[in-house]
């Protein structure tokens, strides 16, 4: 379950979250996730596993909604 899906309802079904980038070494990743619902806005994010970088996403996502006066 996802944070916009929770926190927009039906209206953003559309949402896709996706790794764009990974650097670092095997101990050390680094994970680029982009948020983006298609047609209105994309976000990106970063975290240290590919779980924390979606959610980051996730939650920039929620963030430019609620700035936009779409939340």
């Amino acid at each position: 379950d996802c944070l916009l899906s929770r926190g927009l309802g039906d209206v953003y079904k559309r949402q896709v979250y996706e790794i764009i980038d990974e650097t670092g070494p095997e101990h050390d990743k680094n994970f680029i996730a982009k948020a983006y619902v298609e047609g209105m806005f994309e976000v990106t994010a970063n975290g240290h596993t590919k779980k924390h970088a979606e959610q980051r996403a996730a939650y920039e996502a929620l963030v430019y909604l609620k700035k936009h006066g779409q939340a």
